[in-house]
């Protein structure tokens, strides 16, 4: 799989490059490499639910069809400082729509925020969605920074 947002040689994520499906595995599993912070978030999307005396992951009845953002606890570190960080995502720019969240209830859906220094009083963040057959990343090219105010 090929991803439209990826990292070039020095570690920085940028738009328009594709990547290769090992590259993305990577962010997750060494993100020193890439200078990322990874903080996993699955649990504010996906919950399990008993039915008929089996459980079950689905999506959270929080995330609805008239949902727009959802915000995000996320950890950052810009060298000078670190620490943690709300963000308000958008559905279906920062993270999946929630269709396609729902659809994936079946293949064990795992959900990261990536951060990253963009100087030391700003960072920008993606989100990747990881599943027992695929991966993907969402970036919202033209919104995707936060200022960090002391």
């Amino acid at each position: 799989m090929l991803a439209t947002s990826a990292t070039d040689v020095s570690g920085t994520l940028t738009t328009g490059q594709t990547i290769k499906k090992e590259t993305i595995d990577d962010f997750i599993d060494n993100p020193n490499k890439y200078g990322l912070v990874v903080t996993e978030i699955t649990d504010i999307f996906y919950g399990i639910e008993t039915k008929k005396k089996k459980d079950v992951l689905k999506l959270k009845s929080s995330i609805s069809s008239n949902s727009k953002k959802i915000n995000v606890k996320c950890n950052y570190d810009v060298n000078v400082k670190s620490g943690e960080i709300t963000i308000p995502f958008v559905i279906g720019i920062d993270t999946p729509s929630r269709n396609s969240l729902s659809a994936l209830t079946e293949e064990n859906p795992k959900v990261f925020v990536v951060t990253w220094k963009e100087s030391d009083e700003a960072i920008r963040y993606g989100t990747i969605l990881k599943t027992d057959k695929d991966i993907g990343i969402w970036v919202g090219a033209y919104s995707n920074i936060r200022l960090l105010t002391p």
